[in-house]
């Protein structure tokens, strides 16, 4: 199988395991503020301002009704998922849906390195 032949001799699980003695390519400095394959729901406000929720923290909080929003981003549960909808023009979670990416951290904070951190 290609991806055990390039596997550098670690486990193939790579969601879980593949890393777990260290990344296996040079990616430079690491943003702490996350684990670097937590799966983060990223955003951009109205205003530019980058903004990542941690999948696992975004579940949790929205399962118990908390309300998570920064600016005009709002996270709400749609779908078995974590949506993202514009807080401001939403009039229900059916329109006003705004662009958002999931991705690891440590790809997200590459590519927004002042990116502000929902934790609640």
């Amino acid at each position: 199988m290609l991806t055990e032949k390039h596997a550098l001799n670690r486990n193939v699980d790579f969601r879980n395991t593949r890393d777990a003695e260290g990344l296996i390519f040079p990616i430079g400095d690491v943003d702490p503020r996350v684990p670097v394959h937590e799966d983060v729901i990223g955003a951009i406000t109205v205003s530019g301002i980058a903004v990542a929720f941690p999948q696992s923290i975004a579940f949790l909080a929205l399962r118990v009704g908390q309300k998570m929003q920064f600016e005009n981003i709002e996270r709400v549960l749609h779908a078995g998922g974590v949506m993202a909808i514009d807080a401001i023009d939403a009039i229900d979670e059916s329109c006003g849906r705004v662009v958002s990416h999931q991705a690891y951290w440590i790809a997200w904070s590459r590519f927004y390195p002042q990116t502000t951190v929902w934790l609640n």
